[in-house]
């Protein structure tokens, strides 16, 4: 999406190239995607340096797994009916799902946790973390705090058949009116609004330091 000028349409794609197969594409119809409020993050690190990263999102089920406290998920909303799509509904199956918690590791250890709630914002969050702590160096907190941005240029997650919103990016509050001003100009529709629910541990064991970040009041970091 992001280039000399934005497209409005979305080309089918050369897994070859990885990249458009024609110019032109084929336009999709607009779809909205609901805002999901009941999903949780969660990271956690112990005196020993075991990292656990989870994503629980049940979507309202209350279908119990024995005595354990937790319910099943319910992501059968991910399929799609029509014939062909990757997401189409049919024995062997499992949708393609939103829900990516992850832990990247240095020198085969556990150096970073993310766990991001917000739909199809939560992969675009995690590269945006990620790209805060590694190439600009920030800690945990800075991190999760910097101001953040996504596309709405994609399929929707929860209705596989639609584009959520065609030549659209979102931007957290704290870029600059002139950067905004310049994707204006390129043919973005830029939108200013709240993104995601992250949380973050950085464990940086050779300097024996353990760091863990919120951007949300809701989105607590506490220690033992």
């Amino acid at each position: 999406l992001m280039g000399e000028i934005a497209r409005h349409y979305v080309p089918p794609g050369d897994p070859e190239r990885l990249g458009p197969m024609n110019p032109k594409g084929d336009p999709r119809v607009d779809g909205s995607a609901s805002p999901s409020q009941d999903t949780s993050v969660s990271v956690a690190i112990d005196s020993d340096r075991n990292v656990f990263c989870g994503t629980p999102s049940g979507w309202g089920s209350d279908i119990p797994m024995g005595d354990t406290g937790v319910t099943l998920g319910t992501r059968l909303v991910s399929f799609w009916p029509g014939k062909g799509h990757p997401n189409e509904a049919r024995g062997g199956k499992r949708p393609r799902i939103t829900l990516t918690p992850t832990i990247v590791l240095k020198n085969g250890q556990p150096f970073l946790a993310i766990s991001v709630a917000g739909g199809d914002k939560q992969d675009q969050t995690a590269l945006n973390i990620l790209l805060n702590v590694i190439e600009f160096g920030m800690d945990a907190q800075e991190a999760a705090e910097a101001p953040r941005v996504s596309t709405l240029h994609h399929t929707d997650s929860f209705n596989p058949g639609g584009i959520v919103g065609e030549g659209v990016l979102e931007i957290q509050e704290g870029v600059p009116d002139a950067t905004i001003g310049e994707l204006e100009a390129m043919g973005y529709k830029v939108r200013r609004r709240f993104l995601s629910i992250p949380a973050v541990i950085l464990n940086k064991e050779k300097e024996g330091i353990v760091q863990a970040g919120a951007r949300e009041a809701h989105a607590g970091v506490r220690a033992w």
